[in-house]
């Protein structure tokens, strides 16, 4: 059987935005002597600099183990699990030709409904493969596609009659 894995580095361009920011605002910091301009910078160097630590801290990788999905934070190496059985629904969304993602919501322990966002597991054209998998595992899963008119839309509701 495939092994399914997936991330959410594409938080790794707003990390970088971040970064920049934060750089542009210490050099206004250090190098102005105007205390209006001092002060806005000095906002926004702490501002990002708390965005950007948000932003590297939740870092994820994500494994579709055998009998549950491992969720994995990349700094602290923090593992959580969620069991196929509670997932609800599984959403992708694709967007051409720039990226491909998927958001996975499920029930966490308490049964409050959390959201897992993160690129898509596989290519669009293997994302059917996927959906059996996932189906296997949980047959009570709801799939939505964004946009509503795509072909892997399509294509699903041609196979699945639904």
């Amino acid at each position: 059987m495939k092994n399914y894995s997936a991330n959410n580095y594409y938080l790794l361009d707003k990390v970088l935005y971040m970064l920049l920011l934060f750089i542009i605002s210490c050099i206004a910091v250090i190098s102005n002597p105007s205390l209006i301009i001092f002060t806005g910078a000095l906002v926004a160097a702490l501002l990002s600099f708390g965005i950007l630590a948000y932003l590297v801290v939740n870092l994820k990788k994500v494994t579709f183990d055998h009998h549950q999905i491992s969720v994995t934070q990349i700094i602290g190496g923090k593992q959580n699990y969620i069991h196929y059985y509670s997932i609800k629904e599984l959403e992708h969304l694709f967007i051409y030709p720039v990226f491909s993602r998927q958001t996975v919501i499920y029930l966490d322990n308490l049964g409050k409904a959390r959201k897992l966002k993160t690129k898509a597991v596989v290519a669009l054209e293997g994302y059917m493969d996927f959906i059996k998998y996932m189906r296997t595992k949980n047959s009570n899963i709801k799939f939505s596609f964004l946009p509503s008119d795509s072909k892997l839309k399509e294509t699903y509701l041609k196979e699945y009659n639904e």
